[in-house]
């Protein structure tokens, strides 16, 4: 058997531009190899990302739920919380109306009824 002589050139040697096929070959994969390497570390950080943002958007998705269940629950007793029209004084004026609920009297309202019963009772 024949053995053929490997010409060995190091690649510093060459003149620029000039590099021998295998080592090209070996360049380019290194390459490859690191584009797809940097690419899939994008690809897990956005994947997780959007894992998180789907999170959050569960998380406020049932906080909305729950805000709009509660608020049904308390409209449903605010009936029970109103004044009706006849405790109001006939001197003043209504305040305006939800329907035919009336809404609550202010502070300063309920303070100047309960002064105004003091001074009848006496």
């Amino acid at each position: 058997m024949l053995k053929k002589k490997v010409k060995r050139v190091d690649i510093d040697s060459l003149p620029p531009g000039s590099v021998d096929e295998k080592s090209g070959n070996t360049i380019n994969f290194q390459r490859l190899l690191q584009a797809f390497l940097d690419l899939q570390k994008d690809n897990v950080t956005k994947k997780r990302r959007l894992r998180t943002a789907k999170k959050s958007r569960d998380v406020l998705l049932a906080e909305v739920r729950f805000l709009r269940q509660r608020h049904k629950e308390l409209m449903k007793m605010q009936p029970n919380t109103l004044v009706p029209e006849e405790k109001l004084l006939p001197q003043q004026d209504p305040p305006p109306t939800l329907g035919k609920l009336v809404l609550k009297p202010t502070r300063e309202e309920s303070r100047e009824v309960t002064a105004k019963s003091s001074e009848v009772k006496r």
